[in-house]
């Protein structure tokens, strides 16, 4: 399952597990977070589960070729 590691996203502190090690833990959370703030300051959406939802379409879409 991997190491525990703390991140912090938007606020909210989070426990995440990896076998990727911590700096790979952090830089992804970092890209979340980037994401969200730019999604947040395109006026998508304010409500933080909606842009949390959001968020995942749009790196899913990424991820799949789909964009």
């Amino acid at each position: 399952m991997g190491l525990q590691y703390e991140i912090q996203v938007r606020g909210y502190v989070f426990q995440v597990s990896s076998d990727k090690g911590e700096e790979h833990v952090r830089r992804i959370a970092y890209r979340v977070a980037q994401r969200m703030h730019e999604l947040a300051a395109a006026g998508t959406t304010a409500d933080s589960a909606r842009l949390a939802i959001m968020t995942a379409l749009t790196f899913a879409e990424e991820a799949t070729g789909d964009s």
